[in-house]
């Protein structure tokens, strides 16, 4: 029985060795088209000749031509192993070419070939998710930095809370020079990039309902929001000192609020969504105290809400964080960026239109002072 066993053994071991041998083969252009269809239709796949295109399309391509020879040897490596985990999948060929683009997105940069190589089962997720949904692969193919994220199942289908998404935040600021803009700014955008790709996984393998899944993404999109502003705020008052602010009477630390109206307003986020946004403030008539610059406190919030959005549309390589529409600010794109809270409701009183009305429907304060 023993001896039964290891034969079996063996010639399963054969036969791989041989599968994967041909697969390299087709891989590498030296066998006959008929033959290498043949062999993928073999393998199971339904549409040999759409796959045996497609890998004549990545092997042609003027990138693959001109890669490095450690870049080709990892690339000569994957190939092989995506086909036979293809070929057990069962799906479409798209899902194949979905896949090709994001490798040749990522070709001069062997790391992430070498982490596709090494972990076969990452491969395996891979090929499911794109499967599962085309706009997570492309999205991983704009974010390729995330397929580190396909290594550990355990963190890719659970995203994180509203708790642990704060503490995930501190804990990729605690290590950045406070002056180093650039990094913080990319810093943000891998931080949002990866979470929505949690959530996404999680969605599409039916581990989130819908409901939860829209309160991920504006766990997310607060969350940036909220240190955008207090990056933007410190940078402004170092400059220009510290806004005089009052309501009611009272002295107010910051004096500056930011409403989140539709989706973000109303936990509706979906994956692409734009954030409505208002920004209100309640400096009164004077100049900043501290800084070298000092300016009208009206200036100072202007400034802070240009800042914000900028940080939140600016491209960098890893994309941008959010597009933001201000709009739905008194008197639309004609108004100041950031209203003074008493001419908000004075607007809101006198001379808004029923729809600016319902609109508050969904509105909440998401950032700023408790006042």
């Amino acid at each position: 029985l023993a001896l039964d066993k290891e034969e079996d053994a063996s010639r399963t071991s054969t036969s791989s060795e041989t599968e994967g041998a041909r697969l390299e083969a087709i891989w590498m252009g030296g066998q006959p088209e008929d033959e290498a269809i043949g062999v993928l239709s073999g393998l199971g796949i339904e549409t040999p000749s759409e796959v045996l295109l497609a890998l004549q399309t990545l092997r042609q391509d003027p990138t693959t031509q001109t890669l490095s020879q450690e870049g080709s040897r990892r690339l000569d490596q994957l190939i092989p192993t995506l086909l036979k985990k293809f070929a057990a999948s069962s799906y479409p060929a798209s899902v194949l070419q979905a896949i090709f683009n994001l490798v040749k997105a990522v070709l001069r940069r062997t790391t992430y070939l070498s982490l596709l190589v090494e972990n076969p089962d990452a491969v395996t997720r891979l090929i499911e998710l794109s499967a599962a949904s085309p706009w997570l692969v492309t999205y991983l193919t704009r974010h390729p930095v995330l397929l580190d994220e396909l290594l550990d199942p355990r963190t890719l289908f659970i995203p994180p809370g509203r708790s642990e998404l704060a503490q995930d935040l501190a804990l990729r600021f605690e290590t950045i020079d406070p002056n180093d803009l650039e990094y913080q700014m990319e810093t943000l955008r891998v931080y949002k990039s990866t979470n929505t790709l949690r959530v996404a996984a999680a969605d599409i393998s039916g581990g989130l309902p819908l409901m939860k899944v829209s309160d991920h993404l504006s766990w997310i999109a607060e969350e940036v929001i909220n240190k955008v502003l207090d990056l933007s705020w410190r940078h402004l008052t170092e400059k220009h000192g510290i806004p005089v602010c009052e309501l009611s009477g009272e002295t107010l630390q910051r004096g500056f609020a930011v409403i989140a109206y539709g989706k973000l307003g109303g936990f509706e986020l979906g994956y692409t969504s734009d954030l409505d946004l208002v920004f209100l403030h309640a400096g009164i008539r004077t100049e900043t105290v501290g800084g070298t610059r000092p300016v009208d406190t009206g200036q100072f919030f202007a400034r802070l809400g240009q800042r914000v959005i900028h940080h939140m549309s600016a491209y960098t390589a890893a994309g941008i964080l959010y597009d933001t529409d201000v709009r739905l600010r008194p008197t639309g794109s004609g108004g100041v960026l950031v209203s003074h809270i008493d001419a908000f409701e004075n607007y809101q009183m006198n001379e808004a239109w029923t729809w600016e009305h319902q609109a508050l429907v969904r509105a909440r304060a998401i950032w700023g002072d408790p006042a």
